[in-house]
């Protein structure tokens, strides 16, 4: 008998971790970014509501990680597709690096979604700094102040989840002004815990989804028409883009009377506010 052994089992040899093994190929994605988040909303919330509340507490928590992950990828990926189309946030952007492995990994089909490779936007400032890419400042009295503020709490939450085993540390206790405690915290999460994060990381992305096809409407009825490289008969193209973007297939805005607003009646309502010939 070694004293060596005395702390724990032991494994023993194993066998390398093939990485391939665990991913599988996805396409580029076509449908509005905001769809694919109230999917993969979705898909967690229905899971959990199968579970006991047993289970629940023990997972519940790995699915807050999840929701929070959809708005943050949600975030990657329309601003990646704003970039595509609007050569003002383009002009913005220029000037930002990327890392050798995204240019490396993607080459020529490098996207947007590069810009981001190198850092979470799992918090307040990196969000808000994100959107300075594409122009949208958010303001005091703004509608995603909000939202935001209480997004950034679910943010503090995740970082225990991940990287603590739960156990709230000192940084995230302070930044949520928990009252000091020597026991200490550890996040739980139940069924109903859970919907309520959903709540408020739908609320941020719709919200910031409806600001930003504001924001690009504004910028299709003025600055784009100021582009050298303007043609007007491109502007419905070129709104189209805008709309497939931004605009949800699987919830659109339906108003009292059941009705949608098409594509052709946003663009007049909007060419009349901007008063756009």
């Amino acid at each position: 008998m070694n004293w060596r052994d005395a702390p724990n089992l032991h494994i023993g040899s194993l066998a390398p971790v093939c990485a391939t093994t665990f991913v599988e190929r996805i396409a580029p994605m076509k449908a509005p970014p905001i769809d694919h988040f109230i999917s993969g909303r979705g898909e967690l919330l229905m899971v959990a509501r199968g579970l006991d509340s047993a289970t629940c507490a023990k997972v519940a928590p790995l699915m807050l990680v999840g929701i929070i992950s959809e708005a943050e990828n949600y975030l990657r990926e329309v601003i990646s597709r704003i970039l595509s189309i609007c050569p003002i946030s383009r002009k913005t952007a220029a000037s930002k690096s990327l890392s050798y492995g995204s240019v490396f990994w993607a080459g020529a089909r490098t996207t947007g979604r590069a810009i981001f490779d190198h850092q979470s936007l799992a918090d307040r400032k990196s969000i808000k700094d994100a959107l300075t890419l594409v122009g949208y400042t958010i303001r005091e009295g703004s509608p995603l102040e909000a939202p935001l503020n209480e997004f950034d709490k679910l943010c503090e939450l995740r970082h225990a989840i991940v990287h603590t085993s739960r156990i709230i540390s000192g940084k995230n206790a302070t930044s949520l002004e928990f009252a000091p405690c020597s026991d200490g915290f550890r996040v739980a999460v139940d069924s109903a815990k859970l919907e309520d994060a959903a709540l408020v990381a739908s609320s941020l992305v719709y919200t910031i989804n409806s600001e930003l096809f504001a924001h690009l409407s504004r910028r299709w009825a003025i600055e784009w028409r100021r582009s050298p490289s303007w043609r007007p008969s491109d502007e419905n193209r070129l709104f189209g883009q805008i709309w497939s973007v931004l605009v949800s297939k699987s919830e659109p805005f339906i108003d009292s009377n059941g009705l949608k607003i098409s594509q052709t009646k946003a663009r007049r309502l909007i060419k009349a506010e901007f008063r756009v010939a």
